[in-house]
């Protein structure tokens, strides 16, 4: 049997096994290099150079499980094969292949046993509880595809109190579609301070919630505070409005105190007079401390009439600018010196409002021996998006720089030259794939291929193989093919092809 290459792991997360067996053909078998209770485990295998259909046996074994499968494949073709199993044991568990007719070999790989915890998402109906109060809450249990997870082992649920007392464990746990619904009546006197809820898989806490459970009244009037989410350095003020009132509905007469951190020993403290339930502060940017942080802002307000006073607090960011820029880094593959292709950037306010005025920009376009730059004013769509028309000549990699409103943000734009050779490699074309629309991948190569397999890992396993054929039975060093991306692709996905090249051995 002889080996052209073999890679274990690739990516950490596959198995990639090309081989020439003594007779004439070759096979190819791809798996993800580790196995995981309950999912999937996809197995990917190619054959090339044989003469008749070929029928292979796939085995999975470990401690106490074994399964088995076959697949029958053309001449020059590929399949796939999927093992479903639920929970298995910690071990050492191997993946077994051999041919059984067609082509004739057996071969073999072992995989890392990983653990799949469940994702869970602890919520409860309020943040602050008193005493007396009905605790409801709900567990969500998801597995990596973001389903509800299969689980089998005992599921628990802890509640504590403020001193570590366990108030009430919840064993008898059964999902129903991978959600449970509990609540628990508090005691008219029970500790107050921070509780936890923790959610146990065996021995093991997967999640944890704090909760706050106070002995209060309910206040006798509520305050509110409205200011910006963000200031800039460049803005001279900004104003903070105050707004009090009774809970039922009359405004509050008293005084308001305003206090925020300057520096870490530097503390501003004001005081002003309320009345009418309303008041405006305006806030001189330079007070904040010129520096970019997110700032703490309390406001106490005490009731002339019984008081009783109450204090809220919300943070405003310091920014550098309103406006926020976003640049890719891209890679780009030129078919030629004249080809001409589009580079997008984004430009919009703190807010995610879009810009559709002029902006600046810089083009510096490096090529080998020396460095050119370009200015000029282009536009911003009413989306927000700035659209710029590279020419790939024979630059090696451009800059481009956006500036608008004394911001500005730069992207890299690498460029390879099917001229230039080299080792080739994968470029996706498309900028900021999403997830049900196509995107357009390309594949250069320093040899020649007729046909390649393309295979994406997401999430520990295999999500998309295709094998594709380069049009009217010819062959390229560069093919450009797309791919629909799907949600077991997020958040992100490996993609990585072969071929087999034609060579006397």
């Amino acid at each position: 049997m002889y080996k052209l290459s073999e890679l274990l792991p690739v990516l950490g997360l596959v198995i990639t096994v090309i081989v020439k067996t003594q007779a004439k053909g070759y096979y190819t078998i791809t798996s993800p290099g580790s196995i995981r209770p309950n999912s999937k485990y996809s197995v990917h295998v190619s054959v090339s150079e044989v003469q008749e259909d070929v029928r292979i046996g796939l085995t999975l074994k470990g401690p106490e499980f074994s399964k088995n499968t076959e697949i029958v494949l053309p001449p020059n073709s590929g399949g796939s094969a999927n093992f479903e199993f639920v929970d298995i044991k910690n071990g050492t568990y191997t993946l077994i292949a051999h041919g059984i007719s067609g082509i004739i070999f057996e071969n073999s790989a072992n995989l890392e046993y990983v653990e799949n915890l469940p994702m869970v998402y602890l919520q409860t109906d309020k943040a602050l509880y008193k005493f007396g109060d009905t605790i409801q809450f709900r567990a969500v249990f998801l597995d990596q595809y973001l389903l509800p997870a299969k689980v089998n082992q005992q599921i628990s649920i802890v509640l504590k109190d403020a001193q570590n007392n366990t108030i009430e464990r919840f064993d008898d746990v059964v999902l129903n579609t991978g959600v449970y619904k509990g609540k628990l009546k508090l005691a008219e006197q029970v500790v107050a301070g921070i509780w936890s809820m923790q959610v146990f898989l065996g021995q093991q806490m997967l999640t944890e919630k704090i909760i706050e459970v106070k002995d209060y009244e309910l206040p006798l009037f509520e305050i509110d505070l409205e200011m910006p989410s963000y200031v800039s350095l460049k803005d001279k003020n900004f104003l903070i409005k105050v707004k009090a009132h009774y809970t039922f509905g009359k405004p509050i007469f008293g005084t308001c105190v305003l206090t925020f951190n300057v520096t870490r020993n530097n503390v501003l403290r004001k005081q002003y007079n309320l009345q009418e339930g309303e008041l405006d502060i305006p806030i001189n940017v330079r007070d904040l401390g010129g520096r970019l942080r997110v700032i703490s802002i309390t406001v106490d307000v005490l009731d002339g009439a019984t008081q009783t006073s109450r204090k809220i607090t919300k943070t405003i960011k310091i920014v550098a600018s309103h406006f926020e820029i976003k640049t890719p880094d891209v890679v780009h593959e030129c078919n030629g010196e004249d080809e001409t292709f589009v580079y997008r950037a984004h430009i919009s306010h703190k807010n995610g409002n879009p810009i559709d005025r002029e902006v600046y920009l810089t083009l510096d376009m490096r090529t080998k021996d020396d460095l050119i730059s370009d200015a000029l004013v282009t536009y911003a769509e009413n989306n927000g998006d700035v659209d710029v028309n590279i020419e790939c000549a024979n630059y090696v990699s451009i800059n481009v720089t956006i500036k608008y409103e004394n911001s500005e943000s730069t992207g890299v734009i690498q460029l390879y030259h099917n001229k230039e050779g080299g080792e080739g490699g994968l470029y996706v074309k498309t900028q900021d794939p999403t997830v049900d629309d196509a995107i357009e991948i390309r594949l250069v190569s320093p040899e020649e291929f007729s046909r390649f397999v393309c295979v994406i890992v997401g999430r520990g396993n295999i999500v998309y193989t295709e094998a594709i054929e380069v049009p009217n039975g010819g062959s390229s060093h560069a093919h450009t093919f797309s791919v629909t991306p799907t949600y077991e692709m997020m958040p992100e996905a490996y993609m990585f092809v072969y071929f087999f090249q034609k060579r006397k051995d």
